[in-house]
């Protein structure tokens, strides 16, 4: 049975078909033209992937994280290159790829979906988490209230960026 399928670089535009790969472990997606995961709402919580890379592609909306719940056993995810390299002309268009990485609650719904997450862009995830507190102050509305589920979260900040016209 297939463990490991590397579709990088292939002009994939849907994340189809995943759902009947019961078995595989490592999936790479990185360096295509994937906008959507949609695909992986055909995962259930008993699917094996544990790796997941999404590198180079365009997802920018926050409701795409949402999706990656039914992947509840990711513990490596790879949406940008690790941020530790020297700023390079590549590194540089890779801003423009992924555009989700740079929302502000990005990290929280990450941590919301994936429980058992513990790498991210090649780096601890808990260590990104700490980083993330401690460099910038979160601002409030881009937190889990009491009792909101990272459903709801979403839906708020989505709800306040369009009313403020950031959508």
């Amino acid at each position: 049975s297939l463990v490991h399928l590397n579709l990088a670089s292939n002009r994939i535009r849907d994340v189809d078909g995943i759902s009947s790969l019961q078995n595989l472990k490592i999936l790479n997606l990185a360096y295509n033209e994937i906008r959507s995961l949609d695909g992986l709402k055909q995962c259930s919580p008993n699917h094996g992937l544990e790796e997941l890379d999404l590198r180079e592609n365009y997802i920018s909306n926050l409701t795409e994280l949402l999706i990656l719940k039914r992947c509840c056993k990711v513990t490596r995810l790879s949406f940008q290159k690790s941020t530790s390299a020297k700023p390079t002309p590549q590194t540089n268009r890779q801003r423009a790829t992924n555009r989700v990485c740079l929302h502000e609650a990005y990290l929280v719904v990450l941590e919301h979906c994936l429980p058992s997450l513990t790498v991210l862009d090649g780096q601890l995830f808990f260590e990104l988490k700490k980083a993330n507190v401690d460099t910038v102050e979160v601002r409030k509305e881009y937190q889990l209230q009491e009792g909101e589920d990272v459903f709801d979260f979403v839906s708020r900040i989505k709800a306040n960026n369009t009313s403020a016209g950031k959508d």
